[in-house]
């Protein structure tokens, strides 16, 4: 009988403990076995169960795995003298790691302006295939890119439309294991524009005259709804018109009552985001409207009426903002103050708006009995009172007299002075003012004429 003794084979190999990691990290086994002569006298081999070549002759390799999985891995290790083998072999779970990314752009821009984003490469530790890229941009838009779509400088652009925002841009990826999101962000300012507008009109107006102003269509970068223009003229009146009720030719007016004025007129707009003041001025002369004064001449018929008085009409030909004022005196004419007429003189206002004034002259009894008018009372007189009885009263018998009234000192409107004339007429016949010629206007002229004989 031939006894064959066993050929030794090496004793209690391990593997090590179960190993978890990350797909693209480096992991260390750490294999043991028994040894019961030199360890050259041994090869040892690794086999990391995802295709790549074994490694021999160290007890603690490194591996990195490229994609996830569980691998199994084997640890070998051969007598080189007997060739006898003994293995171990330990599970190894790789997580998916996410792929990471890196964007860059401007940190701000104006509304309805385009933002230019950069994509950087993508860094993936495992070896999957990226199949897109998505971006939401912040502002509720979100587009999907396709990998062989992208620019070859890795660009992308957008839009914004309205401003006065800090949107996140978020950027996620996809690729055969799935969608990683928000692997990238960067916040921007959005910057609100101010609209425009251009406003038109006349470069002067009168005073008081109405003034038509014209606005323009309004430019808005954004998107955003006016609400209102606020008109400020200038000249301490504001108002707001909302949108709706702008009329459709675009137009607004306005009645400036102080003339020699330059008002700046301003217009502010109104929309969701807030008050814009100012967007557009105009600079305007109002022009100082002096009106015209006349005085009216007057006439008085003292034969058919009992008053004494005589009225001068004074008249604005328009209506004034500011005060006019004039001095006023009377002047002898064929009258004379004192014999014929009160003297007069004073001042007089018209206020602001007041466009009539009256000046009041007061009339002295005529001389009844000087029939011709020389200013005595003689036997002339009751020779032609005899002569000319029988011609009606107020006929071509009459007397008239004269004087004027003068303006001077005119301020606040023109001419700077003006005049009108006084006129008043009477029968010198009718003695006892009855408006009748008859005996007893004869009589009474007898007395008078015996009066001053006896005086």
């Amino acid at each position: 009988m031939v006894t064959v003794e066993a050929l030794p084979i090496p004793q209690n190999v391990d593997a090590g403990s179960i190993q978890v990691g990350n797909e693209g990290e480096a992991m260390t086994f750490e294999g043991s076995f028994n040894l019961s002569k030199p360890e050259e006298n041994y090869t040892v081999e690794w086999n990391f169960g995802d295709g790549s070549a074994s490694v021999l002759d160290t007890l603690n390799p490194s591996h990195i795995y490229a994609s996830e999985g569980i691998y199994n891995v084997n640890f070998t290790v051969t007598d080189k003298d007997t060739l006898q083998s003994s293995s171990d072999s330990v599970t190894v779970y790789v997580n998916n790691v996410a792929p990471s990314l890196t964007i860059s752009g401007d940190d701000s821009l104006d509304e309805s302006s385009v933002y230019t984003l950069t994509l950087g490469e993508v860094n993936d530790p495992g070896q999957e295939t990226l199949i897109s890229y998505t971006i939401d941009w912040g502002d509720g838009d979100i587009e999907t890119i396709l990998v062989e779509r992208l620019h070859s400088d890795r660009t992308l652009t957008h839009t914004y439309n309205d401003g006065d925002t800090n949107p996140t841009i978020l950027v996620s990826l996809t690729d055969e294991e799935g969608t990683y999101d928000n692997v990238a962000s960067k916040t921007i300012t959005v910057n609100n524009i101010v609209p425009s507008l251009t406003i038109s009109g006349d470069d002067s107006v009168d005073e008081t005259s109405l003034y038509t102003l014209t606005l323009g269509e309004v430019s808005d970068p954004g998107q955003d709804t006016l609400i209102s223009y606020t008109i400020d003229w200038g000249d301490g009146d504001i108002e707001t018109i909302l949108v709706e009720s702008l009329h459709s030719d675009r137009t607004v007016t306005h009645i400036y009552n102080q003339g020699d004025t330059n008002p700046t007129i301003l217009v502010s707009l109104t929309d969701e985001e807030g008050t814009y003041n100012n967007v557009a001025n105009k600079t305007i002369i109002v022009n100082n409207i002096v009106p015209d004064i006349s005085i009216v001449d007057t006439v008085i018929n003292r034969n058919l009426d009992d008053s004494n008085l005589a009225v001068f009409n004074i008249n604005l030909d328009q209506p004034s903002n500011e005060s006019v004022t004039f001095d006023f005196s009377t002047l002898d004419g064929t009258a004379k103050a004192g014999t014929d007429y009160v003297n007069q003189q004073g001042q007089v206002t018209f206020a602001p708006g007041q466009i009539t004034q009256t000046v009041t002259v007061e009339l002295l009894e005529p001389l009844r009995g000087d029939i011709n008018g020389d200013g005595l009372v003689n036997r002339t007189d009751l020779d032609l009172l005899i002569a000319t009885r029988r011609y009606p009263f107020d006929s071509t018998h009459n007397i008239s007299r004269t004087f004027s009234l003068a303006l001077t000192n005119i301020t606040g409107a023109s001419p700077d002075s003006a005049s009108a004339l006084g006129t008043f007429f009477y029968d010198p016949r009718d003695l006892n003012d009855d408006q009748n010629i008859t005996l007893i206007d004869i009589r009474l002229l007898i007395l008078n004429l015996r009066q001053q004989s006896s005086d």
